[in-house]
């Protein structure tokens, strides 16, 4: 009785407008429950990299099944759609912290939904110098640090380090995303992890993860996961 007292009082004073529709969300989430059943879901997607499907859940993706990925697997709970779409750009662009808090708080309620198994370290994509100096800061760092605290999982941001300034993916095909990427990363030091999750906020072609699963990969780590919180349709 006093932790549902509790509960409803912290409702009250903590209670958000819903990011999407504007309404009083009711709880203290910047989302309302009806939003929430409402958002992309990412339900139907390749069992390996996450690519949405139009049909038949866990299978490979015609990529996948022509060149397999280096990494074993995908969590990716969400869409590149209307709203996940918004609040990713406010986040990673406006530097929107209310949105980023949302976006990695949806991310761990549907981890915590799950049944994967859990990593020993997560790395965060790291971003060229010159751009996190642009844009203020590392959102996948951002995120990974969300993440990790609330799963108890620590992060590893110094290992992987980008060392080529490359144009942003989404003015490049797939063809060229993958050339421009090699020898973009490199690792400053050796990688002890045997599991490791690579976190992103947004997943496309995978040419990114995948050369990052590359440098673990050759440096002994058995077991790479792909942790985003959207996929776009594109590959």
């Amino acid at each position: 009785m006093i932790n549902k007292c509790v509960n409803f009082i912290q409702d009250i004073v903590f209670a958000q407008s819903c990011l999407n529709c504007r309404q009083l969300s009711g709880t203290s989430s910047a989302i309302c429950n009806q939003c929430f059943t409402e958002l992309p879901a990412n339900r139907v997607c390749c069992r390996q990299c996450a690519l949405p499907l139009e049909s038949g859940n866990h299978q490979l993706c015609g990529q996948c099944q022509k060149t397999s990925p280096t990494f074993n697997s995908a969590f990716i709970p969400f869409r590149y759609e209307h709203p996940v779409d918004q609040w990713i750009w406010k986040f990673k662009f406006r530097n929107d912290l209310v949105s980023g808090k949302l976006l990695a708080d949806l991310f761990l309620q549907k981890i915590f939904d799950s049944n994967i198994v859990m990593p020993e370290i997560l790395v965060p994509v790291p971003l060229h110098s010159s751009r996190v100096r642009q844009r203020g800061f590392n959102q996948s760092l951002w995120l990974a640090r969300h993440i990790g605290k609330q799963l108890g999982i620590p992060v590893d941001s110094r290992s992987v380090r980008r060392r080529l300034k490359t144009p942003p993916q989404h003015e490049l095909n797939i063809k060229k995303r993958t050339t421009i990427l090699r020898k973009a990363f490199t690792l400053n030091r050796e990688f002890e992890h045997q599991h490791a999750a690579i976190v992103d906020d947004v997943l496309t072609s995978g040419s990114t993860m995948n050369e990052i699963s590359k440098l673990l990969c050759n440096n002994g780590c058995a077991t790479i996961d792909c942790w985003a919180i959207a996929r776009t349709a594109l590959k």
